[in-house]
């Protein structure tokens, strides 16, 4: 699918991809504890290439604020990394991996204002969450949303928010969750 012409068309295009690749989560794929052995689980979130990187879709299953979280980490895709961007408001022009975080939460109501990485090491409680699981250590912050990483790069190719398709290592973080999430 082409990127659309004009920026004015670029919401309905984006709801055009996340259509289809919502028709990629609503096949008729069996749940996990029912599966005969060798049958693929069906996923909760979905790629979708898009024009400002990749997105995710989230299957209709997952909780509504679950949804938010992936609804808002898709809207910074794109955006540049800036050191401390975020920080100060939640709609900024770039962030950091602890303002792309901290916008992301306060967007889909988890959390009020913005915190640093240092700030995140007591927020929620330790261990991993169900479908949501911060990894954080004095020095960075990352999410994985069912088992998808969204990470802020700042090397490479590609920097600032960003689903990390090929995933990420937790060594040397503390995993923290929301209760509920």
């Amino acid at each position: 699918m082409k990127p659309p012409p004009a920026i004015s068309n670029r919401r309905r295009w984006c709801r055009r991809v996340l259509q289809a690749a919502g028709s990629l989560l609503s096949a008729p794929w069996l749940p996990a504890a029912a599966s005969p052995p060798g049958a693929v689980a069906r996923p909760l979130l979905v790629p979708v290439t898009h024009a400002r990187g990749v997105l995710m879709a989230a299957a209709p299953e997952l909780p509504p604020t679950i949804k938010r979280v992936v609804y808002a980490a898709n809207q910074l895709i794109g955006k540049p990394y800036q050191w401390g961007g975020g920080h100060q408001r939640v709609h900024d022009t770039g962030y950091d991996c602890s303002g792309a975080v901290s916008s992301i939460l306060t967007q889909a109501g988890l959390m009020k204002g913005s915190k640093n990485c240092r700030g995140f090491l007591t927020f929620g409680r330790a261990g991993r969450g169900r479908w949501l699981t911060l990894y954080v250590n004095r020095g960075h912050i990352f999410m994985k949303l069912c088992g998808q990483v969204f990470d802020v790069g700042v090397s490479g190719r590609q920097t600032g928010p960003l689903w990390r398709l090929a995933g990420r290592s937790t060594r040397n973080f503390q995993a923290r969750h929301l209760p509920g999430c």
